[in-house]
């Protein structure tokens, strides 16, 4: 994260505000660019969420005794997920 700098006085406090932050010790102005949005999905891999969420069903249906344990990590990942709200169900 680079450290911004007021252009008129060189101080690095700011207030920030919705769309602008304010030097503390100027006053000066500056807006507030957005920053791209990040992505979990890598082109070479797909959707990374998907891909961890099938994963994590592979192992409720492989290892029952865990199923929970991964059905709550799936219900992170995805809170609707219905596959997984059927192993969250299981007593332990």
């Amino acid at each position: 994260m680079e450290l911004l700098k007021c252009s008129c006085c060189g101080a690095s406090e700011f207030i920030k505000y919705a769309d602008y932050q304010e030097c503390v010790y100027c006053g000066s102005k500056y807006k507030i660019e957005p920053s791209p949005a990040k992505s979990s999905i890598n082109p070479a891999r797909g959707n990374f969420m998907e891909d961890e969420v099938s994963i994590l069903l592979k192992k409720c249906e492989n290892e029952p005794q865990k199923a929970s344990r991964y059905a709550n990590l799936i219900l992170d990942i995805d809170p609707g997920n219905k596959d997984a709200l059927k192993y969250w169900f299981i007593v332990k």
